[in-house]
């Protein structure tokens, strides 16, 4: 095993660089950056000076400075082959000389890379523009410089950053890159998250017509759930999971689901293996959406055939209804009065609801397409349904006018 001690001497690397591309500072800035240069150094020699006092020998130890792409674009970006190839000389001479014997290299920034690639476009840092070949192979001069100079070298690859928008829109359609992101598949049609008390939203990379790749960071949002006991907080979580709505892309709701209802999750004793020994959470059904499907066949009907009100379809299925409609707040209302009603209410410690559904479906949800005789028809069926309710709103504001002018009938 290694002994691993990351000299973080980002500020003496800068100094490195700027020598080495000959940038013009003025003098206080010179001065300053001097300044952390000696301490830089001073902090990289002392931390090599001390693994003397350790039983660890210095092949073994790792003192490694990370080189960031701004690093690389100050030696690189507008310069010869022979130019690059002098400046990182230079630059890993001043690592040498402060004791480290290891440097890690940001090769790829964004989505773009500092080296020949089928899959990334050049790197706007290498050659001043995305996808414009700086002429030679950074990388290669990087790597066997390191290797001529006895450093051990490392490629560090970011995959996790993207670019802006209006950068991989530059990006040739040649690259994969930019093909993954034109895909049609892995664009998010439709995202709704949840909320409410003791849910806490941390947004990601979703949002309705978003790129989702596969292959960086794909979180689209981060539910973190709070109660006052851990089953309260998985039902919670399960709450917030069924409202939010994906469509367009895959998602792991369904398989999160399944972890927060499994017993043996609930009750807290998960192990190391338990995903592998568990095949059930596997059993995973799709999603049918049928809201977008039903509003993408309204919305056509509303663009494309706007007299489809006019014509005769046939009945409208409606709940079966078998037996006595249970009485419900109304009733007490017609029996009792006004007085008993408000004091039962005041009373009464379940939450009150108001379904809304039957004033949405005749003024606006359905873009004015349920008739008064399809409401009429499933009126039984809903009392019965939501007799728990403490009412149903039946009629709104635009009664009037969406009963005369779209459905040419008297309210």
């Amino acid at each position: 095993m290694k002994s691993v001690k990351f000299v973080r001497t980002l500020a003496a690397m800068a100094a490195a660089v700027m020598a080495a591309s000959a940038v013009a500072l003025p003098a206080s800035a010179a001065d300053s950056e001097a300044e952390r240069t000696l301490s830089a150094l001073s902090t990289a020699a002392s931390v090599a000076d001390s693994s003397a006092s350790t039983n660890i020998s210095e092949e073994d130890e790792v003192q490694a400075i990370w080189i960031s792409f701004l690093d690389l674009q100050k030696i690189l970006s507008g310069q010869s082959e022979s130019a690059f190839t002098a400046n990182v000389r230079e630059m890993y001479q001043n690592c040498l000389d402060a004791g480290l014997n290891t440097v890690i290299v940001q090769v790829r920034p964004y989505g773009d890379s500092f080296y020949p690639s089928e899959y990334f476009p050049w790197s706007y840092y290498a050659g001043g523009a995305i996808g414009r070949d700086p002429g030679f192979d950074p990388l290669q001069i990087l790597l066997d410089e390191a290797h001529s100079m006895g450093l051990t070298f490392e490629a560090w690859v970011n995959p996790l950053r993207l670019m802006l928008e209006s950068e991989i829109t530059s990006v040739s359609a040649e690259y994969p890159v930019r093909q993954w992101y034109d895909d049609a598949e892995k664009r998010a049609e439709n995202l709704i998250s949840s909320g409410g008390y003791g849910i806490r939203l941390d947004g990601g990379n979703g949002y309705s017509g978003a790129y989702i790749s596969p292959y960086y960071d794909s979180l689209l949002v981060k539910i973190t759930c709070c109660d006052n006991t851990f089953i309260g907080a998985c039902h919670k979580a399960l709450r917030a999971l069924s409202e939010t709505r994906v469509r367009g892309v895959k998602t792991n709701i369904a398989f999160i689901a399944n972890i927060l209802t499994n017993p043996v999750f609930q009750a807290g004793k998960c192990y190391t293996k338990f995903i592998d020994e568990t095949p059930e959470l596997f059993d995973i059904s799709e999603s049918r959406n049928r809201a977008n499907k039903l509003l993408e066949y309204i919305g056509n009907l509303v663009v494309n055939d706007p007299v489809a009100g006019a014509k005769m379809y046939e009945p409208a299925r409606v709940p079966y209804v078998e037996g006595e409609i249970p009485a419900g707040f109304k009733q007490y209302l017609d029996q009792n009065g006004p007085e008993a009603l408000s004091k039962l209410v005041m009373n009464e410690k379940r939450l009150l609801i108001c379904d809304t559904t039957m004033r949405d479906a005749h003024q606006s949800l359905l873009a004015t397409r349920v008739r008064t005789r399809d409401m009429m028809r499933a009126a039984d069926g809903t009392a019965k349904i939501l007799s728990g309710c403490f009412s149903l709103e039946m009629w709104g504001g635009a009664t009037f006018d969406v009963a005369y002018r779209f459905l040419h009938e008297s309210p």
